[in-house]
């Protein structure tokens, strides 16, 4: 960690999460300062220096901290990213009344407690800070799941700093450096670097995942036996069916088989149950009604219908 802070403007700042070689889209959002109304562009990156230079510095300005592939943030189209973040808003807390060198102070120590790799840089951003880690190649979005965890790690660290839990999404915009913050009446700027040979210190993203509960191959196990106990569920699935109300654990039938072994489940019971002639006393015709509608439904002729349920229970 250097004694001093690294110097950049909004390019600068941008230019750490995106590289203008990229195909992929970014984003900027801006306050009106005469309307208020919030506006939206999307520009590919390859435009982002022509862009950043242009913005005017005096309206509040927000930068998407993803790379999309379409025109627009929406977390379906994201494409990579190349750092974690946390903003706090240490206003709605404790902190309130500390300056801002004892809060960045105090949230550091915090971090070190629990462990947590000492941030990239810190800016402020007018009423609160961006924490944020660079890492040293971005991701694809294929990593999202697990950059969510980082996330809500780091925002758990940094909780009683005003961790905002809202502003941890991937589709995230946050304040640029070198514009302005019309609620404070202040300009975003850097706070704190965290430098190794006159260069901002950036993480693998491997090293960031070791803080969370599991490594990535306990991950990649617990995947893979998750893959194969739905493998092995789709299997036993394959020889059961829900027939019509019925609920998974029937086997597999036509229409017909069905009636055709409830026939049999009838007949079972009447040998079981030792059944005179195989039907039960006082209900012979209950019993030769369901014997018959199930063969019916089954496909049994209707000529040979008439002494069916007798003849199979037994009785000649």
């Amino acid at each position: 960690m250097s004694s001093h802070q690294l110097a950049f403007d909004g390019l600068g700042e941008a230019e750490l999460y995106h590289k203008a070689e990229g195909r992929g889209f970014f984003s900027v959002l801006w306050r009106d300062p005469v309307s208020q109304a919030t506006r939206q562009d999307s520009r590919r990156v390859s435009d982002m220096p022509k862009v950043i230079q242009l913005l005017p510095k005096n309206r509040d300005t927000w930068l998407s901290q993803a790379e999309f592939m379409r025109p627009n943030r929406r977390l379906v189209n994201l494409s990579r990213l190349s750092l974690q973040f946390v903003d706090l808003d240490y206003y709605h807390t404790e902190w309130a009344n500390k300056s801002r060198d004892v809060v960045v102070y105090c949230a550091i120590n915090a971090l070190g407690d629990r462990g947590v790799p000492l941030p990239s840089l810190i800016l402020d951003s007018g009423r609160g800070l961006q924490f944020k880690w660079l890492l040293d190649t971005a991701i694809p979005r294929a990593a999202l799941p697990r950059w969510n965890a980082i996330q809500r790690y780091l925002v758990q660290s940094l909780t009683d700093f005003g961790a905002d839990a809202r502003a941890k999404d991937g589709s995230r915009v946050l304040r640029l450096v070198d514009t302005v913050n019309t609620k404070a009446g202040k300009f975003v700027s850097v706070a704190w670097t965290n430098e190794s040979n006159g260069d901002l210190v950036h993480y693998s993203f491997e090293q960031l995942a070791e803080l969370l509960p599991f490594t990535r191959d306990e991950l990649a196990q617990a995947k893979a036996d998750r893959a194969e106990r739905i493998e092995k569920a789709a299997e036993r699935r394959a020889h059961f069916t829900l027939i019509r109300g019925g609920h998974y654990g029937l086997r597999r039938l036509s229409d017909q088989q069905l009636a055709w072994d409830r026939v049999e489940d009838i007949r079972t019971l009447a040998r079981l149950r030792g059944w005179s002639g195989g039907n039960p006393a006082g209900h012979r015709d209950e019993f030769v009604f369901w014997c018959t509608n199930f063969m019916a439904l089954a496909g049994v002729e209707p000529g040979r219908l008439r002494h069916q349920p007798d003849r199979q229970a037994g009785h000649h």
